[in-house]
């Protein structure tokens, strides 16, 4: 394959070749984003240029070890947490925060998703961390859609002629983990009812819509539901249409669910008595909380970290 540089070259070069076609189809992209689920509560939500980004295969693996070294590392730090007292008085969680933190779970993994936000230097794969996200982690739409909408750019159509071009499948992808994550569930049921949980007044809805179409494709009960409105009894979480909730796609954030506590009762109550499958357990919060980077470099952690990991 070509180096990206001499592909953005030739992207450059058909726009420069064509440019009152390239106009129309920026202006036709521009409309249709407009038009799209990317318009959202009144506001457009992203935007995007006429040359999409583009990544080598040896970016992509690059970015493979850079998830699964930080994951690796990450998974570390909250078994830590979560075994050790001490290791706990490192982080500022208040004592409700840190009683959810700990409360059991349903067999999930310690970081079932996540989305690392870096600076990334293509030329010479070096990356610097902006953040990482796990409550509420997000973008999968907005990267479909996109990815969609370009056909209205007459360099990219000829571009797509010239390369095999492919992008990156969030949605079945995500179904299928949450699945197999559900399989390992020793209370797990023939036919479960999903629900993706969050203030749906805050919420990205339409990517909800869009997981849940997802779900529902492959044979799968899924609907979507304000985490204030669901009630808890007998031991069983129901969804406000009165259903019972076997799983939970948690998307609500710490910090929105926290100031919000108490307002949302029964969904806790359920966590506290692991009364229901829930993926994305408040111990995520270990690692989507800022302070991480601070405990990251002291001393303490580095004691059960490999001399790889250190240096990453």
């Amino acid at each position: 394959m070509k180096p990206i540089a001499a592909i953005k070259e030739e992207y450059r070069a058909l726009i420069e070749g064509n440019r009152e076609g390239n106009k129309a189809g920026a202006l036709a992209l521009r409309d249709n984003i407009e038009r799209s689920p990317l318009y959202f509560r009144g506001r457009l939500t992203t935007r995007t240029v006429q040359v999409p980004r583009l990544y080598s295969e040896e970016d992509i693996r690059r970015f493979q070890e850079i998830v699964k070294t930080a994951h690796s590392i990450f998974e570390k730090v909250i078994r830590e947490y979560l075994a050790r007292e001490e290791y706990r008085a490192l982080f500022p969680f208040f004592p409700e925060l840190k009683a959810l933190i700990l409360a059991p779970r349903s067999g999930v993994p310690l970081l079932p998703m996540a989305r690392f936000d870096i600076f990334y230097h293509e030329d010479t794969g070096d990356f610097q961390f902006c953040e990482v996200n796990t409550d509420g982690t997000s973008g999968m739409n907005e990267d479909r859609l996109l990815d969609e909408l370009l056909i209205d750019n007459p360099a990219h159509q000829e571009m797509r002629r010239r390369y095999r071009f492919r992008s990156m499948e969030m949605f079945d992808r995500w179904v299928k983990c949450f699945l197999s994550f559900y399989e390992r569930n020793e209370r797990k049921v023939a036919e479960p009812n999903i629900a993706i949980v969050d203030f749906l007044d805050k919420g990205t809805l339409r990517e909800f819509q869009e997981f849940a179409r997802h779900f529902q494709r492959v044979g799968v009960n899924c609907e979507i539901a304000d985490i204030r409105d669901l009630s808890f009894a007998d031991g069983v979480l129901l969804s406000p249409s009165g259903h019972i909730i076997d799983a939970v796609y948690r998307r609500a954030v710490t910090s929105d669910i926290m100031a919000e506590i108490a307002e949302v009762q029964s969904f806790l109550q359920a966590v506290q008595e692991n009364a229901c499958f829930v993926v994305g357990s408040f111990a995520t919060q270990i690692v989507h909380h800022k302070w991480l980077f601070h405990v990251l470099h002291l001393p303490r952690t580095m004691q059960f970290l490999t001399p790889m990991e250190q240096d990453f």
